[in-house]
């Protein structure tokens, strides 16, 4: 994924610095080759406007060249369309790791599924199971898991990737997590990876919370093994396991809140750079088509200033940073709400079904919001499997209203 995003923003770049230096030639041999027709000196060699007319002569030529080539590279490779669609499917399967592993939305496992309440019925009623057996809440959930990471993934792989590229599995990606020390070090391995690059922490910060996060892991095995309590109330996130609502926001909600903080006045300024970038270049073309200079204007530069003021503007379609700036302040509005919120439950309101919910279902909604908006993807409502008959969002959050 990275790979393909390194790839698309460098020939990108590359067609900008292009198109710009072939509108710069293109107006300086202009200039200079009126101001060698305008010499009436008869010397036997050329003047350095004519020699500089000729050179640009022969760039204006080769230029053009290379940019279609360079566009043609990338519209060949499609290398944006790439990161996009894997961009997406991780957070996607992010997202549900985190639902089955907080057992909510699709994968709330109180409720119970239609398969064991009615084996429960016929149990009571004295009727005989028949069949392969019956399975679970939890084996369901788990099946319901496996089926809508799987579609995800198929779902990636399945076009852009598949036609014109390919995946690496290296290095962590290959270790057997079977194996208990290759486990233990792809656990480590994940651990500095989500801080680093999900929540965009510091180097130092880094080393903080992965020190914070060995601390936590010792409390942890010490009040397992002596009877120790926990002082903050809150068991550390193991990335595997099933996990509390309130490990849920201590670990997830709040460090991504504090990205959030940190991303949205950096997008707005970049935003608000450009904007301000494409103003100036516009106000000097409208100078330069004034201005005069001993008998010489200069109006012929004012293609430099609009190509530049053309090259910014594409920047901010490229980057999609008027949707990163809405989708970035909507989530960090949402994940606020959020936090003031969860401070004003109790206890006993923390716990319920709904507060489960809402929790997971918001910060998930905020997060692949943002993602969507910085990939220039579309979001699609639909569910990873397509099918709509698992406990539906509406209708759970109806249900589960209803019931808390």
């Amino acid at each position: 994924m990275n790979r393909f995003s390194a790839w698309s923003n460098t020939v990108q770049y590359i067609i900008y610095a292009l198109a710009l230096t072939t509108t710069a030639c293109s107006v300086f041999y202009a200039y200079f080759t009126a101001i060698a027709n305008g010499e009436e000196e008869e010397e036997e060699e050329d003047s350095l406007a004519t020699q500089a007319a000729n050179f640009l002569h022969k760039a204006v030529i080769i230029l053009p060249l290379f940019s279609a080539l360079f566009t043609a590279v990338r519209s060949r490779l499609r290398s944006r369309d790439k990161h996009a669609k894997c961009a997406m499917a991780a957070y996607e399967v992010v997202a549900e790791i985190y639902k089955y592993r907080a057992r909510t939305l699709e994968y709330d496992t109180s409720v119970g599924s239609t398969e064991e309440d009615k084996a429960k019925e016929e149990k009571e009623e004295g009727v005989m199971p028949t069949g392969p057996g019956v399975k679970s809440g939890e084996q369901l959930t788990r099946e319901l898991f496996v089926k809508r990471v799987q579609n995800i993934y198929a779902s990636a792989i399945t076009g852009e990737v598949q036609s014109g590229g390919a995946l690496r599995h290296d290095g962590i990606l290959a270790a057997n997590i079977e194996a208990p020390l290759e486990r233990a070090a792809f656990v480590d391995k994940l651990k500095a990876h989500i801080v680093a690059n999900f929540y965009g922490q510091r180097a130092a910060d880094r080393e903080e919370i992965l020190d914070s996060a060995k601390q936590t892991k010792q409390v942890q095995t010490a009040k397992r093994r002596g009877g120790l309590s926990s002082s903050k109330g809150t068991e550390p996130d193991d990335l595997t396991t099933a996990i509390s609502i309130e490990t849920y926001v201590h670990s997830r909600v709040r460090p991504y809140a504090a990205h959030l903080e940190k991303q949205a006045p950096l997008l707005s300024r970049r935003l608000q750079l450009l904007d301000l970038l494409v103003f100036m270049c516009n106000s000097a073309g409208a100078i330069l088509a004034v201005v005069v200079v001993d008998t010489t204007s200069l109006a012929t530069f004012v293609a430099i200033s609009v190509a530049f003021a053309a090259t910014f503007s594409s920047m901010i379609e490229y980057h999609n940073l008027q949707a990163q700036v809405t989708a970035t302040n909507g989530a960090l509005r949402d994940i606020h709400n959020l936090l003031v919120w969860w401070a004003g439950l109790s206890m006993v309101d923390r716990r319920t079904r709904f507060t489960k919910y809402h929790v997971v279902g918001t910060l998930e909604r905020c997060l692949i919001s943002t993602v969507a908006a910085e990939a220039a993807a579309v979001m699609q409502g639909e569910s990873a499997d397509g099918a709509d008959g698992q406990q539906s969002g509406l209708g759970g959050l109806a249900g589960l209203s209803g019931g808390s």
